[in-house]
């Protein structure tokens, strides 16, 4: 596990120079957006190097009522994760762009009432991807929950850094095994769990009732949380839809179809000749690349009966669709390259996500966003 956690960080290396942070951008949807968190508990795993059950913590984003709620949410919730962060030099950040994550307020209402009325809207799981904090995503959450999208965010134990409800850090150094298998399988056995949730007496069953549109009930990540997303999909039927960004490795789903409609949103790093020669490269050898990497991505989705749309941004870095574009720049710039706008990359990553969560005119809705958008270079598979 460490030797993973070593992996993450080496394309991740050099220490960032102080920059200032910026605040996230608001969400334009027509709904208030509500946020709270759920300290849950799965009794039927027991986590023996915790000594305990094993927890299943979910902060989520919803549409909410107009001035309910107890002021607005903290980027970092809890600041015993800002101190782990800082202590361990969460991904070879310098302490000044962490030091606002204290203090940093969101656009979402802390414990806010859900929105009246009887409405039902789409749900979906969001995996952080590896070793990378839940709330890095928050412009992402915020967007869906405007536009009426439940979004349910999971700390998978050992995945990320957690803070159990008894206020202890458990962080992915912490992991007692060195079976990668088994960490993949745990974070697969959360999401099975808070399925079970939606359907029996649980807080979440609690909160959010017959609220919950069943029919556009899906899963989605960034990088590792992509993979999960898309194994929860051909794992568990009660997942309508899948989504993976920049997620590419696919070991655990070999020879198996994708059992869900499928969105793919990929990185295209636009390297100019000159960047390309100090990397020891060549135009014709890095398309070569492209092309091989493309070609062993796609050779998964011809396994799928489902439609499968994928969309390739040039311009974006692996960390363009986070929060790091508005509050930790450098672990999208540091690589080089020209980096697109990250309005652009808001406008891209949200509306694709949302016209392909709504199910309606999907086709349509991206061959649009495509042909607005010169950058992006759109795949459609089985329709």
């Amino acid at each position: 596990m460490k030797l993973l956690f070593a992996l993450a960080l080496l394309t991740l290396h050099g220490r960032c120079f102080p920059q200032s942070s910026e605040k996230l951008p608001a969400p334009a949807g027509q709904f208030t957006v509500g946020t709270r968190v759920f300290y849950l508990t799965d009794h039927s795993r027991y986590d023996t190097s915790q000594g305990l059950s094993r927890p299943v913590i979910v902060q989520v984003w919803y549409p909410a009522d107009a001035g309910s709620g107890k002021g607005n949410m903290n980027y970092i919730p809890e600041k015993k994760m800002v101190d782990n962060m800082i202590a361990t030099g969460y991904y070879t950040l310098d302490s000044s762009v962490l030091l606002p994550f204290y203090s940093l307020p969101t656009h979402s209402h802390t414990n806010a009432s859900l929105v009246k009325g009887n409405q039902s809207f789409p749900f979906v799981f969001f995996s952080p991807g590896f070793g990378v904090s839940r709330s890095n995503y928050t412009w992402i959450y915020e967007y869906l929950a405007s536009h009426g999208i439940i979004v349910c965010a999971i700390d998978h134990l050992y995945e990320g850094t957690t803070v159990l409800s008894n206020g202890k850090i458990v962080d992915i150094n912490m992991y007692p095994d060195t079976n990668y298998t088994n960490l993949d399988k745990n974070c697969l056995q959360d999401i099975s769990f808070l399925l079970n949730q939606l359907d029996k007496p649980s807080p979440l069953k609690t909160f959010f009732g017959t609220r919950i549109d069943r029919s556009r009930l899906g899963c989605a990540g960034h990088s590792f949380g992509g993979n999960l997303a898309l194994e929860a999909g051909i794992e568990d039927k009660r997942i309508r839809f899948a989504i993976n960004i920049d997620g590419g490795d696919f070991q655990y789903i070999q020879g198996k179809n994708l059992q869900t409609p499928a969105l793919f949103i990929r990185e295209q790093p636009d390297y100019s000749p000159e960047e390309l020669h100090k990397k020891g490269r060549d135009n014709e050898a890095w398309r070569a690349k492209a092309r091989e990497a493309d070609s062993a991505f796609e050779s998964h989705l011809v396994l799928s009966s489902f439609p499968a749309y994928q969309l390739q941004v040039k311009g974006t870095g692996h960390f363009s669709f986070s929060d790091a574009i508005y509050l930790m720049p450098t672990l999208v710039t540091r690589f080089g390259g020209k980096i697109m706008s990250k309005e652009k990359v808001v406008d891209i990553t949200c509306r694709s996500l949302r016209d392909f969560i709504s199910g309606d005119n999907t086709k349509q809705k991206l061959n649009k966003l495509a042909a607005e958008y010169p950058e992006i270079t759109l795949k459609i598979f089985h329709q």
